[in-house]
């Protein structure tokens, strides 16, 4: 007996500032899309601002969750998911949690990437992360779903993992367009 999900994993897409719309709509017909983050590494407040108005409103239409990253700095981006409207923040820095979570309230998404820590995604799902994103690993993905309530992601998962990551239980699987 293998051990199959019951459901296939929806995805969810990791887009630079640069993602075209074509991809994102090949993305979007290929698997059921749930939520999409902009990565904002090396960006200033006013890339973020364009990107988003570009890349938010289809996104959301499809009803998409559409969430910031916080790889230009928490200080930076944090204010510009409420002024954006956008979803919500992926958060690479576990510790932030509960100062991010009282700033942005119970409505936003809060999801934090916890490389291959089971005990750091534990505290998260605690302290009441909506999601929890780990390294492609099957094994620590394996462990989570079998244990674990709280969603999990594979983050910056690569084409020759996606069927290992499923099979594993993983609920959702990020990949950059």
């Amino acid at each position: 007996m293998t051990n199959e999900p019951l459901d296939a994993p929806r995805h969810y897409l990791i887009l630079r500032p640069d993602s075209s719309e074509a991809a994102i709509a090949a993305a979007l017909a290929g698997a059921e899309v749930a939520c999409a983050a902009l990565d904002t590494v090396g960006l200033d407040t006013a890339a973020i601002e364009r990107a988003v108005q570009r890349l938010m409103p289809p996104l959301q239409a499809q009803d998409v969750a559409f969430l910031l990253t916080d790889g230009a700095g928490l200080a930076l981006v944090q204010p510009l998911v409420g002024k954006l409207d956008a979803d919500g923040l992926h958060l690479s820095d576990p510790a932030a949690y509960a100062g991010v979570r009282k700033a942005l309230g119970k409505d936003r998404i809060i999801g934090l990437f916890c490389a291959d820590s089971r005990h750091e995604a534990m505290e998260a799902a605690e302290a009441g992360a909506d999601y929890v994103a780990f390294t492609p690993d099957v094994e620590t993905i394996q462990v989570w779903a079998e244990t674990m309530l709280v969603p999990c992601v594979s983050w910056d998962t690569p084409a020759d993992a996606v069927e290992a990551v499923s099979a594993a239980g993983v609920e959702f699987v990020a990949r950059r367009v």
